[in-house]
């Protein structure tokens, strides 16, 4: 009667996630299957596509369970040090890696497009640009990087 319907409504709660677990596998596979029929393609054996395609697979399902158990409680990471100055705290988190990807994706930009940017890209301040002068305050280090900004 009304339990074994409440357990039933309660199992109905579980369907999105099960469906969306199915697309993330079948997903995977797919991807993996490209990635081994390219490579048979291009001539690899099959005993190393295989090999591969089974390692791909194997490490995207574990991603997922051992993000987890990061993500645990009692594994957060301890400041080394810390300052009194207020603008030079020293701050650390943890970031749930597997959720952080899931709504994230690097551009796939292919590299022959970016080198001419990287090659002629350079920085306002070199490394170290203030060594020679370490500002006693915040006015001062504003001043300096006002005056090296306007010699650019």
């Amino acid at each position: 009667g009304v339990q074994s319907f409440q357990h039933w409504m309660a199992k109905r709660n579980s369907v999105p996630l099960i469906r969306e677990l199915n697309w993330q596998a079948e997903a995977w596979r797919q991807h993996e299957m490209a990635r081994a029929k390219k490579a048979i393609a291009k001539g690899e054996s099959v005993e190393e596509v295989i090999e591969a395609l089974s390692r791909g697979l194997v490490n995207k399902l574990m991603h997922g369970v051992l993000a987890g158990i990061h993500d645990q409680p009692g594994t957060e990471r301890k400041p080394l040090a810390s300052t009194d100055n207020h603008h030079e705290d020293i701050i650390t988190a943890r970031i749930p890696i597997g959720n952080f990807r899931q709504t994230r994706r690097f551009p796939e930009v292919p590299m022959a497009l970016m080198m001419p940017v990287f090659a002629a890209y350079e920085p306002v301040f070199k490394p170290n640009a203030f060594m020679g002068k370490l500002p006693a305050t915040y006015k001062d280090a504003g001043d300096l990087v006002r005056s090296r900004m306007s010699k650019k």
